[in-house]
C-alpha cells in the first residue's frame, strides 16, 4: 500500500486513518489542537479491501487485508526537494 501523491507528510498523533471498502480507498482526517477537523484527504487509493490500519511502535502504518489476512506496512515516498 503506497500513499497517493501528496500524502507523504510525516504522521501526527492527531491523524485518524480509516478505509472506505466500497471505494477501495484509505482516508486521513487531521485534527487541530482543540480537536476540530482541519483536513480530510485521500491517503491511498486502490487498497484491495484494507480492513484495519494501526500505527506500530516504529511509527510506521500497518494494515490488514480482508480476504487473505495479509499484514503489510505502508511505504512512503518522500520527494527529494522536501527532505531539505
Amino acid at each position: 500500500m503506497r500513499p497517493s501523491t501528496g500524502s507523504h507528510r510525516f504522521l501526527d498523533q492527531r491523524d485518524l486513518f480509516f478505509n472506505d471498502l466500497g471505494r477501495g480507498i484509505v482516508l486521513n482526517i487531521s485534527f487541530d489542537e482543540v480537536g476540530n477537523i482541519s483536513e480530510l484527504e485521500e491517503f491511498v487509493n486502490d487498497t484491495d479491501k484494507v480492513v484495519q490500519i494501526v500505527q506500530g511502535p516504529d511509527d510506521n502504518l500497518y494494515f490488514v487485508k480482508l480476504f487473505n489476512g495479509v499484514v503489510g506496512r505502508c511505504e512512503f515516498e518522500i520527494p527529494v526537494n522536501e527532505l531539505v
